[in-house]
């Protein structure tokens, strides 16, 4: 889900350079709502950027908004390195020393609208790479996009190791997986960092879509970001009838997904019902679940 969807109507509050003096203009760090984006990259400079086996340059095609990047690879089995002439085109971003420390963000977000004079891409058509320190330094994830459509990508980088020292942020493909002469271009906008300024719920999930309405209570898993480590907030949820909230619990959890129970009331009459977090926009934020009677009667088995 876009993180932009999570808080609708946010507006812009403040835009300002997040990096001392001298730190490359992609690097800012704005403030919309209760997120905060640390900009590093878009298609508006290739500072920081190397590509082997394509071309990489700033593009009006596909953009967002201004340029976005545009990864062309010409697909050749002959060319490349003499090794390995089938390689890996690749293009990579150093990221400069002050932009190194993610510790502090929660996820990395980006879009890539993907072409290709294929009838459609493979399986895997691009793989990303982000290179940290330490005994465990390479994290990749192979990236699943469409032909003619721009698709958003967004990974938690709570399972990045050494995520206080990221080095390089890499896409590549396997040409292997794709035809000599085939030609295939990515266009990569808004490559940022984010993260909540203030306790958010951002996904919300009953572990059971179907129950019974004399069911104690309802298990619900719940994530929440906005937090620092070690720290809690007080996360409310209510079960909702229309405009009406037939149950109502809160819970002290922590930053990532916890489990939480909303205990029914006796007497809940089956039906549709609606899981929010009040305060949030249950459009956006919300999961429908169906109550059934119960098969059983007074609590014994028929």
């Amino acid at each position: 889900m876009s993180l932009d969807r999570l808080l609708p109507g946010a507006t812009l509050v403040l835009v300002l350079l997040a990096l001392p003096p001298g730190a490359a203009d992609a690097q800012r760090l704005i403030r919309e709502g209760r997120i905060e984006r640390l900009l590093l990259a878009d298609g508006e400079a290739l500072d920081g950027w190397a590509v082997t086996e394509g071309t990489l340059e700033p593009s009006g095609a596909h953009a967002r908004a201004g340029r976005a990047l545009l990864f062309h690879i010409p697909v050749d089995w002959h060319a490349g390195e003499v090794k390995y002439p089938i390689g890996w085109p690749r293009c990579w971003l150093k990221i400069p020393p002050e932009a190194q420390d993610w510790a502090g963000w929660e996820r990395l977000r980006f879009w890539i609208y993907a072409d290709t004079s294929r009838d459609e891409l493979p399986n895997l058509p691009v793989t990303l790479l982000i290179t940290t320190t330490g005994p465990r330094s390479n994290w990749s994830r192979d990236l699943s996009l469409r032909k003619g459509e721009a698709v958003e990508l967004v990974f938690p980088l709570d399972d990045l190791p050494d995520r206080d020292q990221a080095q390089e942020i890499k896409l590549s493909i396997s040409e292997s997986r794709y035809k000599d002469g085939d030609t295939v271009d990515f266009y990569l906008d808004d490559l940022e960092l984010t993260r909540f300024t203030e306790p958010t719920v951002v996904s919300l999930e009953p572990l059971a879509r179907v129950g019974f309405a004399d069911d104690p209570a309802l298990p619900v898993m719940v994530e929440v970001l906005g937090l620092p480590p070690g720290e809690k907030a007080e996360i409310r949820l209510a079960l909702m009838n229309g405009d009406a909230a037939v149950a109502t619990t809160t819970a002290e959890v922590p930053a990532g997904r916890t489990r939480m129970a909303l205990r029914l009331p006796p007497g809940l009459a089956a039906g549709d019902y609606r899981l929010v977090v009040p305060g949030q926009d249950a459009a956006e934020l919300g999961a429908d679940l169906r109550l059934l009677d119960s098969p059983w009667q007074g609590g014994d088995g028929q």
